[in-house]
């Protein structure tokens, strides 16, 4: 539970520091690189001052009229002793301190060189009244779940070439604590499933965000033999997007087989 605690502390210290708009203290809460998914917009920070242009606040309150954030509910379900999955909810305030929008937001913080940092943040705002698209977000989980799958099944055909289509470039991987940022073919790696080695099925899926054009999923797969025995189970997050009319996987985050993930 050590890697759960220490994502907790780094999640409310970063709303504090938000809320005080430091942006020294959100820098010191922060793995560089940096990946940030705000809508479908990706964003890689490989440097400080890349980071520390983020986030103008100023800005911030003078469109949004934004007052401060509250962190309304934190599940890690899905962990290892050095990476958590973080999903979050919450509220934006204005000055007057009406909530005039809710947020979802995913919050992937590894343990790099003994220190555990926010790694990888994607969120999701939605305004208050919230408009009527129940619609249009069933679409998107079921398009995403589409991708995941198909994405699954080209991984236990060894079909890289098909994986590599139903990803979109630049191509965020986190293999346990370590970032991998993909810009070109044939780069995107198919899932480390050699042909004729059986069958994998998800046994597990919650959508952590979900917006028209972007949904995160906390995956649970199950893996078989040829002749139907299980041989092993892997615990992923898996965020897809919609760009240029296509959706595909922007980020995959797994952990190493030897950690105990999801537990």
């Amino acid at each position: 539970m050590h890697a759960v605690v220490e994502t907790r502390l780094l999640v409310h210290a970063w709303f504090k520091a938000w809320n005080r708009a430091d942006q020294q203290a959100l820098r010191g809460l922060l793995q560089v690189p940096h990946v940030r998914l705000s809508g479908t917009r990706l964003s890689v920070d490989d440097t400080e001052a890349a980071v520390l242009r983020r986030p103008d606040f100023r800005a911030l309150a003078s469109v949004q009229e934004w007052h401060s954030s509250t962190l309304d509910r934190l599940e890690a379900n899905q962990r290892s002793p050095d990476k958590v999955h973080a999903a979050v909810a919450l509220s934006l305030l204005a000055a007057d301190g009406h909530r005039y929008a809710d947020g979802q937001v995913v919050y992937v913080t590894t343990r790099r060189a003994g220190r555990w940092g926010i790694q990888l943040r994607s969120g999701t705002l939605s305004p208050v009244p919230a408009p009527v698209e129940a619609g249009g977000r069933q679409e998107a989980v079921a398009q995403a779940r589409r991708v995941l799958e198909a994405w699954i099944e080209a991984g236990d055909r060894g079909d890289r070439a098909a994986s590599s289509r139903l990803v979109h470039l630049p191509f965020v991987e986190l293999r346990g604590p370590e970032l991998v940022v993909h810009r070109a073919p044939p780069d995107p790696p198919a899932p480390a499933r050699p042909p004729a080695a059986g069958r994998s099925a998800v046994s597990r899926l919650r959508v952590r965000e979900c917006a028209r054009r972007k949904v995160s999923l906390e995956v649970d797969i199950d893996r078989f033999d040829p002749g139907g025995s299980p041989t092993g189970h892997d615990s992923l997050l898996a965020i897809v997007v919609e760009r240029g009319g296509r959706w595909a996987l922007q980020v995959l985050s797994t952990f190493r087989q030897e950690d105990p993930a999801g537990v």
